[in-house]
């Protein structure tokens, strides 16, 4: 049973909810976008990596961009998807205070399912949605980055 609200708090918990939203919205866009463009950067260094006979002169600077690439691939996803999950447990909460699943309009339900009592656990919450979708996304950069620096130090 959710708790009871007062009714001076429901705009509150209303402009929280939508607040909350809008930056889900962003986070998970942020999280594709970034992903998409990291990988995307590597795919093309490696591509001008094997058209272009002048990168064997320049092996170092090449390595380090694909692994500064390839660790803020990482490490700026990780971050994006922390703060998403963070917002989606906020929302799972409002949603549940506010008791979402009661709402009706005139004999079918808002909401075709029950709404429970938020207990996932933060890190259960963060591993699901990382494994489910961000995972390729670094698998792919993490191969073509090695692949790169693979093809400079043994085709030069």
């Amino acid at each position: 049973m959710p708790p009871k609200i007062n009714s001076d708090d429901l705009p509150s918990l209303l402009a929280l909810y939508n607040h909350t939203h809008a930056k889900i919205t962003r986070y998970r866009d942020i999280e594709w976008k970034n992903a998409g463009l990291f990988t995307a950067s590597i795919a093309a260094i490696v591509g001008f990596i094997l058209t272009q006979d002048i990168v064997h002169d320049f092996v170092i600077p090449f390595d380090i961009v694909l692994v500064s690439l390839a660790v803020g691939n990482i490490s700026y996803n990780v971050f994006a998807h922390d703060r998403l999950t963070k917002q989606r447990n906020i929302r799972n909460r409002i949603e549940y205070i506010l008791n979402f699943d009661e709402i009706q309009a005139k004999t079918i339900r808002f909401l075709p399912f029950d709404i429970i009592e938020p207990n996932c656990s933060f890190r259960k919450g963060w591993f699901r949605g990382f494994f489910d979708h961000i995972i390729l996304f670094f698998l792919a950069s993490a191969a073509l980055a090695i692949f790169g620096i693979y093809y400079l130090h043994c085709y030069n």
